[in-house]
């Protein structure tokens, strides 16, 4: 009796599975929900998209996780090597973000793509006199002075000032969402971001109010979820 009755809730188990996971027709589904949203409005060369679709299958139906492939991921698939020169983004909707390396000295280079997510738009994201200045280690009283700032839009921005000790990725990372999102506001645009997770980190997702509500609905298979703030 016990052996049976461990059969079966292995065999529900696996017809769970089953049930759930996740198959190419899915994925084309998906796909469709997107190009009805204007999902590919900004990729470059939308024979390109097709390869997007690839990258999707493969890591959809195998791990159930969606993929973000920047331009040179692409390029990749379609080539076997990779573009060491190829700095471009892919769909313009999607900024993959690792908070400890933005922390950690990385705030110029995602500066420098969301240069490229509001230029792709129209929209002006001028980057300048990035400073960033150390004080003195006060290792006695665990206080290490740091100030960072920028001009955006010839706006003054003060990403950090105080004691470095006490600061950390999260915070940087609230910081530049909220940079893009005042630029967003203040150049009238209608789209916003949304955070999603991934495997190794977070993803900021960007498009107006239709577009982020059926991303939303449409990745409920997937492991990908939107995080709430």
């Amino acid at each position: 009796m016990r052996e049976t009755t461990l059969f079966i809730l292995i065999l529900t188990s696996q017809i769970a599975m089953a049930q759930t996971r996740i198959t190419k027709e899915d994925v084309l589904t998906f796909k469709e929900t997107l190009e009805e949203v204007e999902y590919f409005k900004y990729v470059v060369s939308k024979s390109e998209i097709k390869t997007w679709e690839k990258l999707q299958i493969e890591g959809l139906t195998k791990y159930g996780w969606l993929r973000f492939p920047d331009h040179s991921w692409i390029v990749q698939a379609e080539t076997g090597t990779y573009p060491q020169d190829d700095d471009k983004l892919f769909d313009y909707r999607t900024i993959m973000v690792d908070v400890d390396y933005m922390f950690r000295g990385g705030m110029e280079y995602y500066l420098k793509i969301a240069k490229q997510i509001f230029e792709v738009r129209g929209l002006k994201f001028e980057i300048r006199d990035e400073k960033m200045v150390w004080g003195e280690n006060d290792q006695a009283n665990d206080y290490h002075y740091f100030k960072h700032e920028v001009y955006i839009n010839d706006h003054h921005i003060v990403i950090a000032d105080g004691n470095l000790n006490q600061m950390g990725g999260y915070m940087y990372f609230k910081k530049y969402k909220e940079i893009l999102e005042n630029e967003f506001e203040n150049q009238q645009s209608n789209e916003r971001i949304r955070l999603l997770n991934y495997e190794d980190g977070v993803v900021m997702l960007i498009g107006d109010e239709k577009l982020l509500k059926t991303y939303e609905m449409a990745i409920k298979p997937f492991k990908n979820k939107m995080l709430k703030e």
